[in-house]
């Protein structure tokens, strides 16, 4: 997700950029296969709509993980509830939803306490 240019790392967001526009010419990504920052956020959104969806209503965690989305963007500055219908939609309205459901899953989808990502 996009963030406020810090212009005390002018430099590097200019060589950051001027990468990504050689990688996007070469329509290569990544050399070692690293996702982006942005990536990794897509993912993770996606994995909260099939969460929620597929159990018909979000287990207490992810209703926890939800909530804090909610505070976070109330923090930030968000009217609560345009936030609340944007995350609505992010999770209820996805397009893909249905290609989403049919990735197969690793491991089980209950981590033990204190288990690594």
């Amino acid at each position: 997700m996009p963030r406020i240019a810090d212009p005390k790392n002018e430099v590097g967001r200019r060589r950051t950029a001027a990468y990504r526009e050689a990688q996007a010419a070469l329509g290569a990504k990544d050399t070692k296969g690293r996702p982006e920052a942005s990536d990794v956020d897509r993912a993770l959104a996606a994995a909260v709509a099939v969460f929620c969806c597929d159990l018909g209503h979000p287990s207490p965690e992810m209703q926890g993980i939800i909530r804090l989305a909610k505070d976070i963007l109330k923090q930030r500055g968000f009217d609560t509830r345009e936030t609340k219908l944007k995350i609505q939609s992010r999770i209820l309205l996805r397009s893909d939803l249905h290609q989403l459901r049919e990735i197969p899953r690793s491991g089980s989808s209950e981590a033990p306490a204190g288990a690594s990502l």
